[in-house]
């Protein structure tokens, strides 16, 4: 199932998400491993999107145009449910994957900049 999940929010065949999902565990140790299926179980049946209207304070959205986990879309979709009131603020980056707040350099200073504006 999160195999045809991944194939399915990448558009990719099945075969090709195997092997990308098998050339990434590469990297993960058991403790990592463990720590995701803690976090997996944790979410299963949490969505907040229906409160989001409900924050009352600006909010910056980073997502990336190349997210291949859960398509850029989710982060426009994040920002039309927010409240208008408080212009939150969405950022893409480009040539970054799911994880660009962790890859791009200047993700920390943006941030920065955010906060310091408000």
């Amino acid at each position: 199932f999160f195999i045809l999940s991944i194939c399915k929010n990448m558009q990719m065949k099945p075969r090709q998400s195997k092997a990308l999902l098998s050339e990434a565990a590469k990297t993960v140790t058991d403790e990592d491993l463990n720590r995701f299926i803690i976090l997996a179980e944790g979410m299963k049946g949490f969505d907040i999107t229906g409160d989001l209207k409900k924050i009352i304070c600006p909010v910056l959205v980073i997502g990336s145009k190349d997210d291949r986990v859960v398509g850029a879309d989710a982060s426009a979709k994040i920002i039309s449910d927010l409240n208008p009131e408080y212009s939150p603020v969405l950022y893409m980056y480009e040539g970054y994957g799911h994880a660009a707040y962790d890859t791009a350099p200047d993700y920390k200073e943006r941030i920065f900049r955010f906060l310091a504006s408000e």
